[in-house]
């Protein structure tokens, strides 16, 4: 039987700043499925970018993702409103405070149903966008539309760009539109959309930096773009080198760490606003059957999966993986941009006003950012009716008397503060959503 054909691959340069010049750091087959040749990892010794070199030639590139392909598969959108009665409640509420949709906010909400919205609102910030102006939502490499399902049952407008048709066919019933090819064809306007996303697209693709720039083009003045690709400087890949399960080589041409994500934002003409991390257990479990495999240890990496040991190390890791998160050390990096030029315009995830802007906001001045003095006023008379809000009681807001407006003031207040403060969306206010489309909303 002939051995298979490694596909054909080209020697280029670092893919930001051109320079011939690199260093080998990993080499490794394809360990997901099997596509044949060995590919290397390089670090340009320009800027540091990791990149693979040589790469799959552009008209093969497709030939990399078999039929089976998880991303091209039934998708399974992760609809917040699920669960009991009380459930939905605290993911309303939490949407509502956090997310930014106003229209889901029921002020009757009882001080369990915050609290219970607090410990959802982790895994809800990350599976669900935070809403911004209009509510016009563009994926970017969607796949099969998990991302656009969540998004049309939170109420937004969706369009998506695929280029594998078969992936866009089932993406079609979440999407108002869709375009089937590659991003810099796509047919959409600029400043068409509020938020635009990415995830784990610009990895895959052999120019980061004009599809970033594509995609701000894209933005609505006040918009975000938001990314998300493997962290090459986290935990796992300092732990597991070549084994490290987001290598995925050789579809992942590209390999960032915070930094070079940031030069890749800079070059396109964006500024990275807010940057978050995350690491599962899942993750480090892959690579670490790798890593123990390459070694010969095969039975140890069966002893790895069995039920008894795989449970106690993944206890382990579900206490520490957090710590490694907010270390910046995560295995996945997301990442909010803004166009360069609108530094001044609020992120959605972003740090409250700096003193000098709120002064700015109070005294009717422009802030620092530029802003003009009659938006800052607005949102200071916003934050002045926020305030009055909090002392005044439900029942003289024209809510029920005892329906936690008096007798849990103490407690409601307190607590939605800490939402606010402790979490990367709630420092901000958002434009109230269109209702209309929240009507099928449990």
């Amino acid at each position: 039987m002939a051995a298979p054909v490694p596909l054909p691959t080209v020697d280029a340069p670092c893919f930001l700043c051109g320079e011939a010049a690199a260093d080998p750091v990993w080499a490794t087959p394809d360990r997901a499925f099997s596509a044949p040749g060995l590919y290397s990892v390089m670090r340009c010794r320009g800027c540091g970018f990791l990149y693979q070199r040589p790469r799959v030639a552009d008209d093969h590139l497709a030939d990399c993702y078999p039929d089976h392909y998880p991303r091209h598969q039934e998708p399974s959108p992760r609809l917040p409103f699920k669960g009991s009665p009380a459930r939905v409640r605290a993911v309303r509420w939490a949407l509502a405070t956090a997310l930014g949709y106003e229209a889901l906010r029921d002020r009757r909400a009882s001080a369990l149903t915050r609290l219970r919205a607090r410990l959802l609102l982790r895994r809800l910030s990350w599976d669900c966008p935070p809403w911004r102006g209009q509510g016009r939502y563009l994926d970017v490499g969607c796949g099969s539309g998990g991302a656009l399902g969540v998004a049309r049952a939170l109420g937004w407008r969706t369009a998506g760009v695929e280029v594998d048709a078969a992936a866009a066919d089932k993406a079609r019933r979440f999407a108002d539109e869709l375009h089937v090819g590659e991003v810099q064809t796509a047919p959409f306007a600029p400043a068409r959309f509020d938020l635009v996303t990415a995830f784990h697209v610009l990895e895959h693709v052999p120019d980061p930096v004009g599809m970033t720039r594509r995609m701000l083009e894209w933005l609505a003045p006040g918009g975000l773009l938001i990314v998300e690709v493997p962290n090459a400087g986290g935990l796992g890949a300092r732990l597991f080198g070549c084994a490290w399960s987001g290598l995925e080589l050789p579809r992942h041409l590209s390999h960032f760490t915070p930094q070079s994500l940031g030069d890749v934002v800079r070059r396109a003409g964006g500024r990275i606003a807010w940057c978050r991390h995350r690491a599962q257990p899942r993750w480090y479990f892959w690579s670490l059957r790798h890593w123990l495999r390459d070694r010969g240890r095969n039975g140890l990496a069966r002893l790895a999966e069995r039920r008894p040991v795989h449970g106690v190390l993944k206890f382990g890791l579900e206490i520490a993986l957090p710590l490694v998160a907010r270390a910046g050390r995560g295995e996945v990096i997301r990442a909010g941009v803004v166009r360069a030029a609108a530094e001044g315009e609020a992120s959605g995830y972003g740090d409250p006003p700096s003193g000098a802007r709120r002064r700015a906001a109070a005294g009717g001045e422009a802030s620092e950012d530029g802003e003009p003095p009659e938006r800052s006023e607005a949102a200071s008379r916003s934050r002045r009716r926020g305030e009055r809000r909090w002392r005044t009681p439900r029942a003289e807001r024209g809510g029920e008397p005892g329906d936690g407006g008096d007798g849990l003031a103490a407690i409601h207040k307190p607590l939605d503060n800490w939402m606010r403060a402790t979490l990367p969306y709630g420092r901000n206010r958002f434009p109230r959503p269109d209702a209309k489309r929240l009507e099928a909303a449990p």
